[in-house]
């Protein structure tokens, strides 16, 4: 199961985010802001494929690295910060989220 949520998880953030991913400063906060548009955007339709509560954890992030992305009720929606009950919890350092979102670096490494 874990094997399947890193492909599923690999997939979510590319399809969230639109086009390349930005460069550095915290590179994670510009991820967050292009996942939390397409989950407005996208909400309901993300929420058939997602089906959980995502906790993102930016381990070098500071405050500013964790976002809640829920695919689980409703139209699905973000929230900044820790969310309440994620099913699912990811934590990765800003650099290897980076290269997930970017497709460089792929579910199945990361978690190993």
């Amino acid at each position: 199961s874990s094997l399947a949520w890193s492909f599923s998880c690999q997939g979510l953030l590319q399809s969230l985010s639109s086009g390349p991913a930005p460069r550095r400063a915290m590179g994670s906060k510009a991820i967050f802001d292009q996942i939390e548009a397409g989950v407005k955007a996208k909400g309901a339709e993300l929420v058939k494929l997602g089906g959980a509560v995502f906790q993102l954890v930016i381990s070098d992030g500071g405050s500013d690295g964790k976002l809640c992305i829920d695919l689980k009720n409703g139209s699905g929606s973000t929230t900044r910060g820790e969310g309440e009950k994620a099913d699912v919890t990811i934590t990765m350092a800003d650099a290897d989220f980076m290269a997930m979102a970017e497709g460089k670096l792929d579910g199945m490494q990361a978690f190993m």
